[in-house]
């Protein structure tokens, strides 16, 4: 399949494999990945997903495929998606396997990112699946649980004052490695867009979505989800134009 990436502000593209891009060399706006999906599978987890995204990992370590539980309160069926059964216990692992898997396949040995945490653990936890190493940049605020966790899988963590000055320092680290950048990169949109193409599968359509909304990047690649099956006439209500 091909793909590339596009800055919907001024119009950049550049074929994905030709060089990596979290955000528009151009005008520093966010970009976006063109592409054109098909509704086929194929293995487990994202790849399953094959037809659906502009690429897939090939090294499946249990991301997504994430159960879906019913639960009843008052009076209104919700369907409760367990994300916390990803490999790290995040949502972010569906993410962390697709932009780490794609540094990876570009021939990157080295990967930064600033977290205040769970991001920071999922990352290093595939950059080991990978054979990468990951340098984490955290806030000193961040738990002492978390700091050990990403040690443990083979992150090297550095701490400073706060979590701006982290991202700060990981945007300099970029131009000696890989700077995953999850809440600009659309690796990580369409890594999450999986949860809406596994709600689908089981259940269809839901009549609303409820997600929490730190950053931002889980409800939009739910929302791009949703939008990708529409584009294929495989939703009609909800969301999108």
């Amino acid at each position: 399949m091909e793909a590339s990436w596009i800055c919907r502000s001024c119009g950049f593209r550049a074929n994905i494999f030709d060089g990596y891009y979290w955000r528009c060399p151009v005008c520093g706006s966010p970009i976006d990945i063109s592409y054109e999906p098909v509704y086929e599978f194929g293995g487990r987890g994202l790849d399953r997903f094959r037809g659906l995204l502009p690429f897939t990992p090939d090294r499946y370590r249990g991301e997504g495929e994430t159960k879906l539980v019913e639960e009843t309160i008052d009076g209104v069926k919700l369907l409760l998606k367990l994300e916390y059964m990803n490999p790290s216990g995040s949502f972010k692992d569906r993410g962390s396997a697709l932009s780490i898997y794609y540094a990876y396949r570009m021939g990157f040995r080295r990967v930064v990112e600033d977290s205040s945490g769970n991001a920071g653990l999922s990352v290093a936890l595939y950059s080991l699946v990978y054979g990468l190493k990951p340098t984490i940049i955290i806030p000193k605020t961040v738990s002492r649980s978390k700091r050990d966790l990403i040690r443990v899988v083979g992150g090297d963590v550095v701490e400073v004052d706060t979590r701006r000055d982290a991202a700060l320092y990981a945007a300099k680290l970029s131009l000696t490695g890989f700077y995953v950048a999850h809440t600009w990169s659309p690796l990580y949109i369409y890594g999450s867009a999986t949860i809406a193409f596994e709600v689908y599968e089981e259940v269809g359509e839901p009549d609303a979505v409820i997600a929490p909304a730190g950053s931002g990047g889980l409800l939009l690649g739910i929302i791009k989800g949703f939008e990708i099956l529409k584009k294929l006439g495989k939703g009609k209500r909800f969301p999108g134009p």
